[in-house]
């Protein structure tokens, strides 16, 4: 039964085989470095369409905390006599047990 090993042995680099280990360590860590290194300006394509990144300024809008006056103040801004919600209730009744919680 033969064993096997888990390595590169040669790879062709520019045309050129190598089996010089330094060289190869070097060349296989640059290219995984390249391939997983993160980028701020990562350009999604599909076909032809194209997806542009937002700015810093936008991201740290749409992540950051929200405080619970800015949804109390969103929540009495909706009209309470709309269709129900998700959960079965409508604003009306969020906003009338809103005022008990004061």
């Amino acid at each position: 039964m033969e064993k096997k090993e888990n390595h590169i042995k040669g790879l062709d680099i520019l045309g050129k085989w190598c089996e010089k280990p330094y060289i190869l360590k070097v060349i296989v860590k640059d290219y995984f470095k390249q391939r997983l290194t993160y980028s701020t300006s990562l350009q999604i394509r599909f076909g032809k369409m194209e997806f542009h990144t937002i700015s810093e300024q936008d991201n740290e809008k749409l992540t950051r905390m929200i405080k619970e006056e800015e949804i109390r103040v969103a929540i009495l801004q909706c009209d309470g006599s709309r269709s129900l919600g998700p959960d079965g209730f409508y604003f009306g009744f969020i906003k009338k047990a809103m005022g008990n919680c004061k």
